[in-house]
């Protein structure tokens, strides 16, 4: 299993909505979290780093949906807008108020936030969390993406 963590086979061998359909599918059976997946825009396949990011994004994000908010049900949203990728991860858990920088996310113990904002920045997107206490947290971040990568497109 941890080799399967490390290079999922949905995700190399079906794409990144497959991959995070799969994700969302082991969290609901193993958690009892109500997850859904939605997408939008026309999904295809991307440059292979740019995927493995967005999958990174969405795997850090479902834990911490799973270790911090006691939530009931996560959406996780995907799309493909323009030339960017725009990852959408919201629960209905406790919420925690949201460090300002990226400093104080590092210095107040949010290294998972601070790993999917570095990704972002890689790939020239950006990250925005919002959440209050007891108002659950949502998680947007954006990935440029260009041009998309190979000839096939999937179904949305």
């Amino acid at each position: 299993r941890l080799i399967q963590n490390l290079r999922p086979v949905y995700l190399e061998d079906l794409g990144l909505v497959a991959a995070v359909e799969a994700l969302a599918a082991d969290v609901r059976g193993g958690q009892g979290l109500q997850t859904s997946v939605a997408v939008s825009g026309t999904s295809r396949r991307l440059d292979p780093d740019v995927e493995m990011v967005a999958f990174r994004i969405v795997q850090e994000a479902l834990t911490n949906v799973v270790r911090h908010a006691r939530a009931k049900s996560v959406q996780i949203g995907l799309d493909y807008a323009g030339r960017e990728l725009v990852i959408r991860v919201q629960d209905d858990g406790i919420g925690f108020a949201v460090p300002q920088t990226p400093h104080e996310m590092t210095h107040e113990g949010h290294f998972g936030l601070m790993g999917i904002h570095e990704r972002a920045l890689r790939f020239g997107g950006h990250l925005s969390v919002r959440s209050s206490p007891g108002h659950g947290t949502t998680l947007v971040a954006t990935l440029a993406y260009g041009l998309p990568h190979g000839p096939d497109t999937l179904p949305a």
